[in-house]
């Protein structure tokens, strides 16, 4: 519990002052760019070393080796998903996010930046781009059968998991203009981080009947419901507090706990997403970044999927 607090003293002050850099650099949020191009990059590299390389072939009775179709194997080689292409997929993904912001600020006539809806057809552009880029890698660097189409699905999952999703989570910079974009953010990481401390302190409290034990043996039912309980708090507090700070009066009661309920619910499926993948790969943790955080994947899991359920609730009812 003291490594989650020491992580916490730092990320909070880390945050606060990407909000500070961030407003003085313009309307264009070029600090937030370069900072989740960092993350992107980072947790792509914590992500395609999940996937464990294939298993080799059985060896061959006496008398069946023209049987064996050995060249038909995957060739741990070439399933070994590429940092390299994953990555600059992330980056196409993150490029396509602000080319809309960027075409503005040109001034260039398409639609300005109020909400976070608006930059997702520049996303779609740039996840298109990215996935174009890992096919035709593939397609350049195929030699024989065998491993391949597990490569190629590894890192188009890494540049939609990591990339896709980061993408969509910063159109919230642009909520309101701009005006509200770290509100927006802020209730995000609130509603996330809430859920995910609501959940744990509640489950060692209450915690009997498990969650979905072969995922995640540490969940329980009752740490799930304090988790949506605890998000909707948090974010409740976190609009209401800082709402007059960014122009907001009051926050609605009702939309702030559904915002919250409805984040936190989807950040808790981020973690067993998460959990998942890393059940898989027979390790607990997917880095070492930050004492008793894991690595970048561990504390974003929950953002993740998080980011667009938020993005699109800031858009369509938003809560402040």
């Amino acid at each position: 519990m003291l490594g989650r607090l020491l992580s916490a003293a730092i990320l909070i002050p880390g945050f606060l002052g990407l909000c500070w850099l961030d407003h003085r650099a313009g309307a264009t949020a070029p600090a937030l760019f370069v900072a989740l191009l960092a993350i992107g990059w980072k947790a792509t590299a914590e992500l395609v070393r999940l996937f464990p390389p294939p298993a080799a072939p059985p060896a061959p009775e006496p008398g069946d080796e023209e049987d064996t179709p050995a060249d038909y194997w995957a060739d741990p080689k070439a399933a070994r998903p590429s940092l390299l292409a994953a990555g600059l997929g992330v980056t196409f993904a993150l490029l396509g996010a602000w080319l809309p912001h960027w075409l503005v600020s040109a001034g260039d006539p398409v639609l300005p930046p109020t909400n976070p809806l608006t930059g997702l057809g520049g996303v779609t552009i740039g996840v298109a781009a990215g996935l174009l880029l890992v096919a035709v890698r593939r397609v350049l660097r195929f030699d024989r059968p065998g491993g391949h189409a597990e490569g190629l699905a590894a890192e188009a999952f890494g540049l939609l998991y990591v990339g896709g999703l980061l993408a969509v989570t910063a159109q919230l910079r642009w909520v309101g203009g701009g005006d509200a974009g770290y509100l927006a953010i802020g209730s995000l990481i609130a509603a996330a981080k809430c859920g995910d401390t609501g959940a744990y302190f509640t489950g060692r409290a209450f915690g009997k009947r498990k969650l979905i034990p072969r995922v995640s043996p540490g969940k329980t039912w009752a740490g799930a419901v304090g988790a949506l309980v605890w998000a909707a708090v948090g974010t409740t507090l976190w609009l209401w507090l800082a709402g007059p700070s960014f122009g907001r009066g009051e926050p609605d009661l009702l939309r702030a706990i559904v915002f919250g309920a409805a984040v936190g619910l989807a950040g808790l499926f981020g973690d067993l997403v998460e959990s998942v993948l890393k059940r898989d790969a027979g390790v607990k943790d997917s880095g070492t970044l930050l004492p008793g955080m894991g690595g970048v994947l561990d504390v974003l899991d929950s953002l993740l999927l998080a980011g667009p359920v938020a993005a699109l609730l800031w858009s369509l009812w938003p809560p402040a």
